[in-house]
Parts: C-alpha cells; structure tokens; sequence
C-alpha cells in the first residue's frame, strides 16, 4: 500500500521529506485517509514538491488522505480508475498549484463537483480531460474558490457549452479554457 511504502522510506534512514516521490504505475487501488495525520496515506514523510501517482488503479482517494501536505506543489493522478471525490479529498493541499486528473472516471459516478476544488486556494493549473463529466456534475460551485486558476482542461468531456453558462464565472484569472471534443 501507500501508507507502508511511506512508512518504510521514513524508518529507512530517517528520510522525513522528499521533494518528488515517483510511484506512477504500480497497482495502488485506494489512498487511505482520515482526518488528521495519523490515518493519511502519507503521514510519515512530507512532500515538498511533487507527487506522481500517475496509471495506478486508485479507484477511490478516502478524505484527507493528502492531510498535512501543505507544501505539496504538484499532484499527478493521470490514469488511474478514480471515480468519486468528495469535498475533502484534496483537503490539505492549501498551496498546491498544479492537479491532473486526465483519464479516469470522474464524471461518470460523481452526481455533482461541486466544492471539491474549494481547498486548493493556490491552484494555477487543473486538468479534468477524459473523465466523463457532464453538465450535471458542474454547477456555479463546482469552481468556487479557484480565484487563481489560469488553466483549465476539460477536453473530451460531455459538456454542452450552452448549458456551462455561469460554472466559469468564479474563474477571473483564468486565461486558457479547452472545452474541445
């Protein structure tokens, strides 16, 4: 699991922090969670930089998994089989500027976005390509809180840009939008 992989990069030679942990492909499923850092998937080392959890089979991310990861700048989750998020998944990450979550499954299970980016004040770039998201799974809220966006990628999603009237408008600094198919 995540959790014993962070545990024994700790214990073996004190390794505290790391600045870029690479752990795409390999078969995670879940990163557990749990508010408060005892129970976070990765409670025994900080990250300073970037994480790569890129084509993996995590299906499901448990809140607060990435709790006491403040200083964590970019998160890689490209690939993977994740299919529902909730408000709290990405609590934690207050300064992160870069999220992808191309290809996985975001939209077809999830009913609504809304407030699942609310924590990530920091945010510059998001990618959301792939996922299946539909109209109903953006609403006015879905963005809130994002003021700091500048890019955002929801190409070969099944949006319909007549009915995306008002999802943008929380977005003031965003300078690139692809809404392509």
């Amino acid at each position: 699991t995540v959790q014993h992989l962070a545990s024994v990069l700790a214990s073996s030679g004190g390794i505290s922090s790391i600045s870029c942990l690479l752990i795409n492909n390999n078969n995670f499923s879940t990163l557990p969670g749990g508010a408060g850092s005892n129970n976070s998937a990765f409670r025994y080392i900080k990250l300073t930089n970037s994480l790569d959890l890129s084509y993996n089979q995590i299906s499901y991310i448990e809140p607060y998994a990435f709790w006491g990861q403040s200083q964590l700048k970019y998160l890689y989750l490209k690939g993977n089989k994740i299919n529902y998020l909730k408000r709290e998944t990405f609590s934690g990450l207050s300064n992160l500027l870069y999220l992808d979550l191309d290809s996985n499954n975001v939209g077809y299970y999830s009913a609504s976005l809304d407030l699942v980016f609310s924590d990530l004040a920091s945010l510059n770039y998001l990618v959301l390509s792939n996922n299946g998201v539909g109209d109903r799974a953006l609403t006015n809220a879905t963005f809130a809180g994002l003021t700091r966006l500048i890019l955002l990628y929801l190409k070969n999603n099944w949006l319909k840009v007549e009915q995306t009237a008002g999802i943008f408008a929380p977005l003031g600094q965003l300078t690139h939008l692809d809404l392509s198919y």
